[in-house]
């Protein structure tokens, strides 16, 4: 368990890498943590672009990646620390063109109803502001393209169906009613400077979720009307026909 109601953390890192030290920390990795490929995968995002540090040769440059997307997910808050700073060690780099997406797995799936209310995703804005005020590259996020902050019920109902392109919200359903991977998605975080600023933004986010499940909970039970996971399903799998779609949409409410 990663906190009191949150079971597993997934990230998903963009940056560039020089080729061999990827395959180096990969190998540590491995050598770390049994079955690190259950918990790790690798691929590219075509709108990142990191050029390789100035710092480096023009042998080393010719072996960077200037576009990887790295995806971590664990259940113990400490192996999250390790693994983002051995990154970082193994020449990881973060610009402007980077984000970071937490992937929230919670202890009982219905505790991620309570993010479908907007007092919740207001209560998570406002902590995040109030966090992150001085920092321009932070605030910029919430009106950015791919991490925009819904702020009517209308914008989260979009996006629980998934309905006009919606998920690029600060706060995205996308990984609760698709697929059945029953997380919820934080989009708004930043690039980092360093190992330190990325697992300060794991911390803020696992603490904020906390705070604002409490806030809308008395002893564990949810104390207000939020979304019900059948009735989504039930109103996807019916859009889906009306498209149709005959492939119904399983969601796992339950693992």
């Amino acid at each position: 368990m990663i906190s009191k109601h949150i079971r597993s953390l997934g990230l998903e890192l963009e940056g560039g890498i020089l080729s061999y030290k990827l395959s180096e920390f990969e190998e540590k990795m491995y050598n770390e943590l049994e079955d690190f490929d259950l918990y790790y995968s690798v691929g590219s995002d075509g709108s990142v672009n990191v050029p390789c540090p100035s710092s480096y040769s023009y042998k080393e440059c010719y072996r960077w990646y200037s576009n990887v997307e790295i995806r971590f997910w664990h259940y113990d808050i400490n192996m999250l620390i390790y693994f983002v700073k051995e990154l970082w060690g193994h020449s990881f780099r973060q610009n402007a063109t980077c984000g970071n997406h937490m992937h929230i797995r919670f202890d009982n799936i219905f505790y991620a109803s309570i993010f479908s209310l907007l007092d919740a995703q207001l209560m998570y804005i406002n902590e995040y502001k109030n966090r992150y005020a001085s920092n321009p590259k932070y605030i910029y996020r919430l009106n950015n393209q791919y991490s925009q902050a819904c702020t009517s019920q209308l914008c989260i109902n979009d996006n629980m169906l998934n309905r006009y392109g919606s998920r690029y919200r600060a706060i995205n359903f996308k990984s609760i009613t698709d697929k059945g991977y029953t997380t919820l998605e934080i989009r708004i975080m930043p690039y980092a400077n360093d190992a330190n600023e990325l697992i300060d933004m794991m911390m803020f986010n696992i603490r904020t979720v906390e705070k604002i499940i409490n806030h809308f909970t008395i002893n564990d039970k949810i104390i207000v009307k939020a979304f019900d996971l059948k009735d989504i399903k039930r109103s996807l799998n019916k859009i889906k026909r009306s498209n149709g779609k005959k492939k119904k949409l399983m969601i796992r409410e339950v693992y």
